[in-house]
């Protein structure tokens, strides 16, 4: 008996189907392992309530697979690697501590400490945890309650052992006081080293050698800690100083900025606003990303390093001595556009300050504009720039003198302009094919039925081209 050919043709159809169904499955999965983008857990940035929520959060981030796979060895995640280290030398530089403490008042015996200190949310969380895994969990987590309410978490490390072989190496491209502070705890553990292990020194070495460590020691630990003064140090082991301090002296971290490391500076010390500044008409916006250190001669050295490299990219920046503050501000459109390209365009990198990157990005693609006409551009500017940072005076305060300057100044026949006494010619601010359209009398059958027209089809692309950027819904 022969087989009808409509059930040969079925037959035909499932083995068909069943074939492409099962190489899709394995195309899907082999491209799921080479995976080449990392994926991260979307959330909105807010702050923990409690000690045990961030707890628990941790858990969730170390266990969870679509935190970074910087392990894994591709050329990517090589480069991936690298960026994430200059990232973070970057917010070390800026929220970094590097001290210490001696166990013992009559033993030179030091413990030190470094560690990273941050407010806590899920942002500064999954920073957290992703430079953990890199060093194996090895540092510690701390959480403390600020007066503000808000949690303070530091990631920790008190080891001699993992500080020398690990995380000094990992934060070698830090500059000025940090790096000076992590190899002089180098020197300093190989002092400790020295007056342990070798017994053939006499007693001036020895307290040549007890010196130097009296010396650095007392240099890392913070000034609330100095309990005893230095003087007492000296006087426990009967050393005359010898005010030699040549050993003290690093060698300068002399290379360019990277762009990386200074998105992790602006992580750390940076801030992102759009100042407003009342004129005679409209409000005048101005974007600004700004970053203060204590003035002292290292960070004048770093800031003035920051701004040679950011003229190297055209981009114009000042610094000044803010009272106690050493300031490098990046204003203008111009330089905060070319500064928001020079840095990473990739939004994970930009952590707990994402949002704000995120919204200056859209509020510069209508400031760059320069639709002074256009209402609704200024309005949505200001409602994007009242998203990154609080303002003195109330949202509603510019709204009311952005719309009271166009129902008296401006006429709604804005990008609209009559042409040869034959059609009405609409030119808009945007960027649009064709440039500029016309809309003549003779088509719509008169002067009015036209410019109704030309009002329309400005509103309607205007508004579209508002859409598609994601500046309104």
């Amino acid at each position: 008996m022969q087989t009808p050919p409509s059930i040969t043709l079925f037959y035909i159809y499932i083995i068909y189907f069943l074939t492409v169904y099962f190489y899709l499955q394995l195309n899907y999965k082999n491209k799921k392992r080479k995976l080449m983008k990392p994926k991260f857990i979307k959330s909105n940035n807010f702050e923990f309530k409690s000690k045990e929520k961030i707890k628990k959060y941790i858990k969730i981030l170390k266990s969870n697979k679509e935190i970074i796979k910087i392990n894994k060895l591709n050329e990517f995640n090589k480069d991936f690697n690298e960026n994430f280290q200059y990232l973070a030398n970057g917010v070390f530089q800026a929220e970094g501590h590097i001290g210490g403490y001696f166990l013992n008042k009559n033993e030179l015996d030091f413990r030190p400490l470094v560690f990273i200190g941050l407010t806590g949310n899920t942002e500064s969380l999954k920073f957290f945890v992703s430079l953990n895994k890199l060093f194996r969990n090895k540092l510690r987590y701390s959480i403390e309650k600020i007066p503000s309410g808000l949690f303070f978490i530091k990631l920790i490390s008190t080891d001699w052992e993992f500080i020398l072989n690990n995380f000094i190496p990992y934060f070698d491209k830090v500059y000025g006081d940090k790096l000076k502070g992590l190899k002089r705890l180098e020197k300093l553990y190989l002092l400790l080293s020295q007056l342990k292990n070798n017994t053939k020194y006499n007693t001036y070495s020895k307290n040549n050698i007890r010196e130097k460590i009296i010396l650095l020691g007392y240099n890392l630990i913070d000034n609330s800690k100095r309990k005893i003064p230095i003087s007492k140090y000296f006087s426990l082991f009967n050393i005359t100083p010898s005010k030699n301090i040549d050993f003290f002296k690093i060698e300068e971290n002399k290379n360019n900025i990277n762009n990386y490391f200074l998105l992790g500076f602006i992580l750390g010390d940076g801030n992102i606003y759009v100042r407003i500044r009342k004129t005679n008409n409209l409000p005048w916006f101005i974007p600004s990303v700004r970053i203060g250190q204590k003035f002292t001669k290292d960070n004048i050295i770093l800031l003035n390093n920051i701004k040679n490299t950011l003229k190297i990219e055209g981009i114009n920046s000042n610094v000044s001595h803010i009272g106690h503050l050493y300031v490098i501000s990046i204003n203008q459109i111009n330089n905060v556009e070319k500064l928001s390209k020079w840095l990473p365009d990739l939004p994970y990198f930009w952590f707990w300050k994402k949002n704000a990157y995120l919204l200056l990005k859209k509020a510069l693609l209508l400031m760059k504009l320069k639709a002074t006409y256009w209402q609704k551009s200024k309005e949505v500017i200001l409602k994007l720039i009242y998203k990154i940072s609080n303002y003195n005076k109330p949202f509603n305060y510019w709204l009311k003198i952005i719309r009271h300057f166009y129902s008296s100044k401006i006429k709604d026949l804005y990008y609209i302009s009559l042409w040869r006494e034959k059609a009405w010619s609409v030119k808009l601010p945007i960027k649009i094919k064709p440039k500029v359209k016309f809309f003549f009398f003779k088509t719509y059958n008169s002067k009015d039925n036209a410019l109704i027209e030309a009002k329309k089809y400005r509103n309607q692309k205007l508004d579209q081209w508002l859409k598609e950027n994601k500046l309104i819904k």
